[in-house]
């Protein structure tokens, strides 16, 4: 799981310690990047398990979207859209997630699963349709 940083004033480049690279927020924009990247130079997709691969997607897609209260810049998260791409194998860790915590994958399972059990009128309630998805994934096997 990724932690966030507190911000630093300026970033050394890690393969010349005696070389400053910038200061403020672009450099630290450049630092969480090379970051992440090393991350995942160090976990390629192709030795990760499905878990693995979901749990640091979904973190990520939760980490560049917590200051966001729009549903589109949530949903537009490419995290999130490489998460669809997992397709069904996906299904029984955002169900465990959904247990956890009511977070937006209601596209993603109405995407995966080409279906949505949310009534009209209980769209918009994350409480209601998180136990309505959790009931359709008990019913169809994806969770006991």
């Amino acid at each position: 799981m990724l932690t966030a940083t507190p911000p630093i004033e300026y970033i050394h480049f890690p393969f010349h310690e005696n070389e400053t690279i910038g200061f403020g927020p672009e450099a630290e924009e450049v630092r969480k990047n090379l970051f992440e990247a090393a991350i995942h130079m160090a976990h390629p997709i192709s030795r990760q398990s499905k878990m693995e691969r979901f749990s640091i997607l979904s973190d990520t897609w939760e980490n560049d979207s917590k200051y966001s209260s729009s549903a589109n810049d949530l949903l537009r998260n490419p995290s999130y859209l490489e998460i669809i791409s997992m397709g069904k194998d996906a299904l029984p860790f955002i169900f465990e997630d959904l247990r956890k915590y009511p977070r937006h994958w209601f596209v993603a399972l109405r995407i995966i699963t080409g279906f949505d059990p949310v009534p009209y009128d209980k769209k918009g309630n994350v409480a209601e349709m998180t136990r309505i998805w959790l009931i359709w994934a008990k019913q169809n096997g994806y969770i006991s």
